[in-house]
């Protein structure tokens, strides 16, 4: 159930062998990596520095008679902001008091170690690389990736963890492109691309249609790679990475610090599909 869903035997996986050194890459140790994670209302106002900061305004402005959830409303900062003005002493007790919370150093502001990791295989749901009950470890190499994977809304707040490689890795890299076809290698090449083309597509909700690329990530897992690489389906020039061991005694990495971060844009591009427009020509 936790190890693996598939017997894998098709003229597809011969494939898959034939380019397999091909498509090797080594990501050296130290490589930094993200992973991001939805940070809920509950998660925010259950935050330590958040409390704190509640706490001290309430000191300072008691007849403001602020709520914990106003730490988030802009009109509330506002207001603070005016009962400040001119108030040098407040505004520099205030600072040191976010400063002292700051000054902690602690790397996780947002969820602990624990919750940045992957999931636990009991809790693993089906994705891209993995069935239900098979636990890999999904990032991304940068955060606007990592938090564009979730598909976010304005206004959602979202965990991003940074994650540290210990060691060399070898990973399957699906993130071919036609422009880098080799001159006597137009076969192997050609079926890498298609390949890879074919892992990064968008999935808009069926989870049966992740079926195939689970297929083959267990393949190249017993073939001894330690993870794929493969483009963002949702950010353009976005990278993902998945990990296939996230067992505490023998994984790659190493979660090195958790922030809170907030979406405020998103700035999307489109074109016109239909109808279709013809330029005529005299």
């Amino acid at each position: 159930m936790y190890k693996s869903h598939f017997f894998p035997k098709s003229e597809l996986l011969q494939k898959v062998d034939d380019i397999s050194e091909y498509a090797s890459a080594e990501i050296c140790k130290g490589t930094v990596l993200y992973r991001a994670r939805e940070y809920t209302d509950f998660n925010f106002f259950d935050n330590k520095e958040v409390i704190t900061l509640y706490e001290k305004l309430n000191e300072f402005f008691p007849s403001l008679k602020l709520q914990l959830e106003d730490v988030r409303s802009e009109s509330a900062i506002n207001i603070v902001s005016f009962a400040l003005g001119g108030d040098d002493k407040k505004v520099e007790e205030l600072f040191r008091v976010i400063k002292k919370v700051i000054d902690e150093e602690r790397p996780f502001w947002g969820f602990d170690e624990k919750n940045c990791d992957a999931p636990p295989k009991e809790y693993a749901k089906a994705g891209r690389a993995n069935s239900m009950g098979i636990s890999f470890l999904y990032v991304a190499t940068d955060k606007k990736t990592a938090i564009m994977e979730m598909r976010p809304q304005i206004g959602q707040l979202f965990n991003v963890c940074e994650i540290e490689l210990c060691r060399d890795i070898r990973i399957f890299d699906f993130t071919y492109s036609a422009v880098e076809l080799k001159e006597n290698e137009y076969t192997k090449s050609g079926d890498l691309y298609v390949i890879s083309k074919e892992f990064s597509r968008p999935n808009y909700g069926n989870v049966n249609d992740y079926i195939p690329t689970q297929y083959l990530c267990e393949y190249i897992s017993q073939k001894g790679f330690d993870g794929i690489r493969y483009k963002s389906a949702v950010s353009p020039d976005g990278i993902n990475m998945i990990i296939f061991d996230t067992n505490g005694k023998n994984k790659a990495y190493k979660i090195i610090e958790s922030r809170v971060y907030g979406v405020t844009d998103m700035d999307i591009k489109f074109e016109q599909m239909l109808p279709f427009e013809i330029d005529s020509t005299d």
